[in-house]
């Protein structure tokens, strides 16, 4: 959201109990309406050392998706594109 004029810099954190197939599961889900995820970068998001950014080194989304794969959930994304934010899910199972 660093692009965004201060006073447009909305971040919206929600949590769910949610029941699927596999059981209940804790939904935590962290929507912004910031700089959005171009289309083309969807296939590699997640990837080790992907990052679209100046600075950084591009393990965060990579190491957090293994992380959840082995805590027996998942990590995904949605974005409709440039300029229209960004939502990051993550499903953990509850015990």
């Amino acid at each position: 959201m660093q692009a965004m004029p201060t006073g447009l810099r909305q971040l919206t954190l929600s949590t769910a109990q949610v029941q699927d197939d596999v059981g209940v599961r804790l939904r935590i889900s962290v929507q912004d309406e910031g700089e959005g995820i171009a289309k083309e970068n969807f296939a590699m998001v997640f990837s080790h050392g992907f990052i679209t950014r100046t600075s950084g080194h591009g393990f965060g989304l990579h190491s957090s998706a293994l992380a959840c794969v082995d805590m027996g959930g998942k990590l995904t994304a949605h974005s409709d594109g440039p300029s229209l934010g960004a939502l990051v899910v993550v499903e953990l199972p509850m015990k």
